[in-house]
């Protein structure tokens, strides 16, 4: 990967994923668009999709003390 599209890559990944932790959602909003300058549409979402994985996974690791596991229970059996 050339130095530019690594660079560019970052600072969207950066910006996309630093206006979710504030709002709560839109990284792809904002990063999908800049990547899109220096890469692939396939690339862009295979990076995204990555990069929500794993702030996915951080998530939950740092909350599930605080879920409530009977209404997790109930909304997955639909009663």
């Amino acid at each position: 990967m050339e130095t530019t599209v690594l660079i560019v890559t970052s600072i969207g990944i950066g910006i996309g994923f630093f206006i979710q932790t504030i709002v709560g959602f839109a990284a792809t909003l904002f990063a999908l668009p800049i990547l899109l300058t220096v890469l692939s549409l396939q690339d862009s979402i295979a990076y995204l999709s990555i990069f929500h994985l794993i702030f996915s996974i951080i998530l939950i690791s740092k909350n599930y003390k605080y879920v409530n596991k009977k209404i997790i229970l109930e909304v997955a059996t639909g009663g």
